[in-house]
């Protein structure tokens, strides 16, 4: 029994299994460097915190198969805030995602009630929010020509419409 294992360990025995094993991770390898982990260097723009001047960062974003799952995570990662000290947040701490329709090359972003109104002291003014939202997105995508942007479903400075018709 000792003389077939060592002739298996030592013989022709192993280059078949060495072989195959080499297959197996070759196989594993192209696939890993050709599939799935592309990733595209976007830019995310903050306020400074000392002179209040528009400075890009630069980040490394996973490519997604569409351009509305791409944008929607730059624009997450906009909420999400710098990652470097000295810049301050572009939006307020508490701003969410509502919604986000790509269409034609525009680009209908709607954020919660706490982009315009928020305790967050260290936050820019709504109109620099939306700014910088804008130039982050248009930035990064070049097919999209027109940003728009509601408060909860609403036109920011428009009457607020319940959606009865008062008598």
């Amino acid at each position: 029994m000792t003389e077939k294992i060592n002739k298996w360990v030592t013989g022709k025995g192993i280059l078949i299994p060495a072989a195959l094993l080499a297959a197996v991770f070759t196989i594993s390898l192209v696939a890993f460097l050709f599939a799935g982990n592309q990733e595209a260097k976007r830019v995310l723009f903050f306020p400074d915190d000392m002179t209040r001047k528009v400075r890009g960062e630069s980040r490394y974003l996973p490519v997604y198969g569409t351009d509305v799952e791409n944008i929607e995570l730059l624009v997450r990662e906009l909420l999400l805030g710098p990652e470097y000290l000295l810049y301050d947040r572009a939006v307020p701490r508490d701003t969410k995602l509502n919604t986000l329709i790509f269409d034609k090359g525009k680009l209908y972003l709607d954020f919660s009630i706490d982009i315009a109104v928020s305790d967050d002291s260290g936050s820019v003014h709504f109109e620099d929010a939306i700014n910088l939202i804008k130039k982050t997105v248009t930035f990064n995508f070049k097919n999209v020509r027109t940003v728009n942007i509601t408060v909860d479903g609403q036109n920011p400075g428009s009457a607020y419409y319940s959606g009865r018709a008062d008598k």
